[in-house]
Parts: C-alpha cells; sequence; structure tokens
C-alpha cells in the first residue's frame, strides 16, 4: 500500500472514531491512560540502506478530550551505521496528537490517531559535510491501536504508526511497538483544562 493510501485510510478511521457519541470515553474527563511500550522500525528501504535501528522504547500519554482523545508521547531509538560513510545516531520523535477511540467489544479497545512531532536526530560524530552533531525535522504521521484491558487500571496494548519526516528526502517509516498501558486519575488542573 502507498504511503498517501495508507494516510487517508488512518484519517477515514480517526474522523469516523472521533464523531461524538462514537468515540469510546473512559469516565469523561478523570482518566489519563499512560502507555510504555518497545519499539522497532519495520521498515526496510531507504534510510536502512545505510543505518541499522536497533529495538528503543515509547512512553505516551493520552487524555479524553470534545470528540475524542488527545495524545503526547515521546520514542527514542538508536540507529547504528551500516558503513563508514555516515555516523551512527540516536532518533528522538516528541508528538502530540488527535485521534478517536471505539470499542467492538470489552475487554477490546481499538483507536487511532492523526500526529505531528519534531524528530530529532544526535549523531555520533561530526557530519564531515554538513559540520553538525544534530538535526531536527518536523514529522507527520498516524497510528492505529489495540488495547486489551487485562484489570480496571492495567492493559496490554499493540500499535503501528506510519510517519513522514520532512528532511529535504522525505522519509517514510513504519513503526511497531507493543507495552503496558495504566490507568490513572488525572489530576484536577488536568480535569478543568480539558473540560
Amino acid at each position: 500500500m502507498r504511503f498517501g493510501t495508507a494516510r487517508f485510510a488512518l484519517l477515514a478511521l480517526v474522523a469516523s472514531m472521533a464523531v461524538p457519541g462514537v468515540a469510546a470515553q473512559d469516565a469523561a474527563w478523570s482518566t489519563l491512560r499512560i502507555s510504555v511500550a518497545g519499539a522497532e522500525s519495520v521498515t526496510r528501504v531507504g534510510m536502512h540502506t545505510w543505518w541499522r535501528p536497533t529495538t528503543g522504547a515509547a512512553l505516551r500519554v493520552e487524555a479524553p478530550f470534545e470528540g475524542g482523545f488527545l495524545e503526547a508521547g515521546a520514542r527514542f531509538m538508536p540507529l547504528g551505521a551500516r558503513t563508514d560513510a555516515v555516523p551512527s545516531y540516536t532518533a528522538l520523535l516528541a508528538w502530540a496528537g488527535w485521534g478517536g477511540a471505539w470499542r467492538p467489544v470489552r475487554p477490546v479497545r481499538l483507536s487511532a490517531a492523526l500526529r505531528a512531532g519534531m524528530l530529532r536526530m544526535d549523531f555520533a560524530e561530526d557530519i564531515a559535510f554538513a559540520g553538525v552533531r544534530s538535526e531536527s525535522e518536523l514529522t507527520l504521521g498516524g497510528a492505529a491501536r489495540l488495547e486489551i484491558v487485562l484489570s480496571g487500571r492495567l492493559g496490554v496494548f499493540a500499535e503501528a504508526a506510519a510517519e513522514r519526516t520532512l528532511t529535504a528526502i522525505e522519509i517514510d517509516q513504519v513503526h511497531a511497538s507493543a507495552g503496558l498501558l495504566l490507568r490513572v486519575g488525572a489530576p484536577r488542573w488536568v480535569r478543568e483544562v480539558l473540560r
């Protein structure tokens, strides 16, 4: 599937899930969902000719919002050089997003979100042709997620995220992650802001 087609399908999915009355809201404004995960790049083309991604880690916080939910997150992933022509680097993507959720049957929860973020790349050594140690670029994309609630507060999830980093030569990537989900009560000031 082409990246543009995948983005259109994700946008349609988010829109259908985020319509008021369709989006599944957990205890209105009182619950935050905190996720920690291991993350892997499943893309094997383009930039991966030059770099070898290793297992990374991701953190995400979700809060209910009008018509769906808001999310913020970060993913850290080291990439080793496959050749001496390029340096190794670490990638840190920080993002914010908006999406919708649906519960087809308990304890399953499906969700999808559109995301915008900044990808920071910190290189292991100076890049000879640029003379810089780091670079930050805008990244756009989306994610689809499957959650299974194990108890009132604890759950597990799997997620796939498609992203386009807007460098001079745009980079398309797909990441998969899986981990633990914890539902916690939102602080009062957060509930007031979300209302």
